[in-house]
């Protein structure tokens, strides 16, 4: 295995985790945590999240280990996930 993830795997990596998030609101929810359920490395999942955070869904507390949650207004449109 190369470590090279497809965009289709990393879009599953991405959804899967704003499911659980959004299922978790309004609780901040850490990597470590998401990492029970998702597919691929510890670095990979970082890098998702982070990507979600620039991306605008979610947001981040800046604590060390970061936590993550849905972004307020956001919460509608995930709510059927």
């Amino acid at each position: 295995m190369s470590g090279f993830m497809t965009n289709a795997a990393n879009f599953e990596i991405r959804l899967k985790a704003l499911r659980y998030i959004a299922a978790s609101y309004p609780r901040w929810v850490g990597r470590k945590e998401l990492s029970g359920i998702l597919n691929g490395t510890i670095r990979t999942h970082q890098r998702a999240l982070q990507q979600l955070v620039d991306l605008g869904y979610l947001e981040s507390d800046e604590c060390n280990p970061k936590g993550y949650r849905l972004i307020k207004g956001k919460f509608k449109e995930f709510q059927g996930l």
